[in-house]
């Protein structure tokens, strides 16, 4: 894993806990204002997050300076946003920072794993001689029907020293497919 996904994953999770027990030492501004810094931070670093991912950056310094970024700006956002008569948007917004928290870390993940270059060509096992062949295009997504399939539990060997009796599976397939 990435260590940026892990600092980020780290990053995340802390804010999330310190939202949780923000309100304890928020007396002195209100609870409000814990929960629309905490939230707006959090929104603010998910949604520059998400959208880097959806960008394809992939170099993890954009993605930790983009998410410290994307936390002050929210950060600052959500303390006006708390100065608001009602204590509800800073309570949405710190809910829908935590909701976001998972999406975000998905999207990172995804637009950074390791993808093979065009000229990749797999090597082939040793005593084979493999000829390139144009191989068409895998089709698109596929389900199959439901299949039974019926196999003895155990082995001969694995009766005999374990002294134990046959007994048959039967292995059901509701639904198989290829996404």
């Amino acid at each position: 894993m990435n260590v940026f996904v892990k600092v980020s994953v780290s990053a995340l999770t802390g804010l999330a806990l310190l939202a949780a027990g923000g309100d304890c030492h928020a007396e002195s501004k209100g609870v409000g204002h814990a929960k629309g810094v905490i939230g707006g931070g959090l929104m603010g670093a998910e949604i520059v997050l998400i959208g880097e991912a959806a960008v394809g950056v992939r170099p993890g310094w954009a993605y930790a300076l983009g998410s410290v970024v994307g936390a002050g700006g929210g950060a600052a956002a959500g303390y006006f946003i708390a100065d608001a008569k009602s204590p509800k948007p800073s309570s949405f917004l710190l809910a829908g920072g935590i909701a976001l928290a998972i999406p975000a870390i998905i999207a990172i993940v995804s637009a950074t794993h390791f993808q093979p270059p065009e000229s990749y060509q797999q090597d082939a096992p040793p005593g084979e001689e493999r000829e390139p062949e144009d191989v068409p295009p895998a089709p698109g997504a596929h389900l199959t029907l439901p299949s039974l399939n019926i196999a003895r539990t155990f082995t001969r060997e694995e009766m005999a020293k374990y002294r134990l009796g046959q007994a048959t599976l039967v292995h059901v397939s509701l639904l198989n497919g290829v996404f």
